[in-house]
């Protein structure tokens, strides 16, 4: 349901202020939701340059590099190896004295701690719409707000559950070919690295302990 002036009048005779924020809500939700859901090649680019860091004092991270013929990205909370180079990406200056760290071993070895596996298709639409709740809030509250979502099928300790940074979860996914093409392994022990696989590459995405108490 749009809403017009007229609407809005008619739902303001009818409801009660609270109702129709409410309302507004839930229609800007489902259209962040079905624009941010949509796959092409362009967000699968703005995907892979996301997972770069933005942070100028983290130069090992603003660009792409290569280890044992893969292209590696990193911010510090998640890691792609690419299959192919991916040309878009920046690389490194050639005056750059830096040492980068050795990943690609740890996104291999994440795969060993898998104990359960499903397609990524499954966890899209609670990806998607968290990410779009977030930007409802960020709009409403004029404040950057990241919520986790809890993965429901690990239950670590009593007072903990595992979750993942959406936002973090979805660049990864889109920038190895999108929802349709990746797995997510789900690791066996308490942070342990989220795993994720496609065609195009395989990729990391840290965990994050959510207590039970907090309200998602």
């Amino acid at each position: 349901m749009k809403f017009s002036a007229i609407n809005i009048l008619n739902l303001i005779k009818e409801y009660n202020v609270k109702e129709i924020e409410e309302m507004c809500l839930t229609q800007i939700r489902i259209e962040e939701s079905e624009k941010a859901g949509k796959y092409t090649l362009a967000k699968q680019k703005t995907a892979a340059l996301n997972c770069l860091s933005k942070d100028k004092t983290r130069e090992l991270l603003t660009h792409a590099w290569i280890e044992q013929e893969k292209q590696i990205i990193c911010n510090g909370f998640l890691a792609i190896a690419f299959n192919e180079v991916q040309s878009y990406l920046p690389i490194q200056r050639e005056d750059f004295k830096g040492e980068h760290p050795k990943l690609l071993q740890s996104i291999t070895e994440a795969k060993n701690t898998i104990t359960e596996t499903i397609k990524a298709i499954e966890i899209k639409d609670i990806v998607i719409q968290q990410i779009a709740t977030n930007k409802i809030e960020n709009k409403v509250k004029s404040k950057a707000i990241k919520k986790k979502v809890i993965i429901p099928a690990i239950i670590t300790l009593s007072e903990f559950r595992i979750g993942f940074n959406p936002e973090f979860m979805n660049n990864t996914i889109c920038a190895l070919g999108g929802y349709d093409k990746c797995s997510i392994g789900w690791p066996n022990k308490v942070m342990s690295p989220i795993f994720i696989e496609s065609d195009e590459g395989i990729a990391i995405v840290l965990p994050v302990r959510i207590k039970e108490d907090i309200t998602q």
